[in-house]
């Protein structure tokens, strides 16, 4: 990754897995999640929707050159709800693909065919042991069958992405999302604005002819977008979680 290229939510320090560099570091088991704890969201592919709904409103952002679904996990832009101050994932929660991958990560090529793997080698600062975990290399300097199993995680992670692109997009074209703007008030607490994210729009959805609902549903897309949609139940979830955790 150049100097230009900006670095994805989570990763600081990224550098090419090298052998001999890395011949003594070990995947950190388990993983000590204190590096998502400063963001209120994280992205999520539409395989994760039926999943992540249970526990997470999924919604959708948008840029100059990327749109993408992702799952709120706070109220506040630098606070992760889910995260306790040990690094740890909250209980029986689903923890999403782009967390469990780091300290990972794909760098592709300019032709975007040739894939390099690279880690975050700033991870090392939040293990307290650093003799916990599976070496990522064997004596003889091969992959250990612990970074291969990662290293296949991180190719079916990008090929999902890649889909979750295509799902995105497809709802853009058919003009289907809305803005959040929302005034929320906490009960003893001070009112604040949540914004910048998109949901679908249900009359819009439903306004859709039969060939249209017909090709989302042969691309299993419509599923998806209902799953998005029973997610949005949970945003009172999140509210209780926020409200709870600035009573401490």
């Amino acid at each position: 990754m150049s100097d230009q290229t900006p670095l994805p939510l989570f990763y600081k320090n990224v550098a090419a897995l090298k052998q001999d560099t890395h011949h003594a570091w070990r995947v950190p088991e388990p993983l000590n999640f204190s590096f998502a704890s400063q963001t209120n969201l994280v992205y999520l592919t539409q395989l994760e929707f039926s999943l992540a709904a249970r526990h997470y409103p999924i919604v959708f952002s948008e840029s100059a050159d990327t749109l993408v679904s992702v799952a709120l996990v706070g109220l506040e832009k630098d606070r992760n709800l889910f995260v306790s101050g040990e690094g740890e994932w909250l209980a029986e929660t689903y923890i999403p693909a782009y967390v469990r991958r780091y300290p990972f990560i794909l760098a592709t090529a300019d032709d975007g065919k040739t894939f390099t793997v690279c880690l975050d080698e700033d991870y090392r600062s939040l293990e307290k042991d650093k003799t916990v975990g599976k070496l990522m290399f064997t004596k003889q300097g091969e992959q250990s069958a612990s970074l291969k199993q990662h290293i296949n995680f991180l190719k079916e992670y990008e090929a999902q992405v890649e889909a979750t692109k295509q799902f995105c997009y497809a709802l853009k074209g058919l003009d289907l999302f809305e803005p959040v703007q929302a005034q929320i008030s906490p009960k003893g607490m001070q009112e604040f604005s949540l914004s910048g994210f998109m949901v679908v729009n249900r009359k819009k959805l439903n306004q859709l002819n039969g060939d249209q609902l017909a090709a989302l549903a042969k691309k299993g897309y419509l599923e998806v977008i209902y799953q998005h949609l029973w997610s949005l139940d949970t945003f009172q979830h999140l509210l209780n979680l926020h409200v709870q955790n600035n009573q401490h």
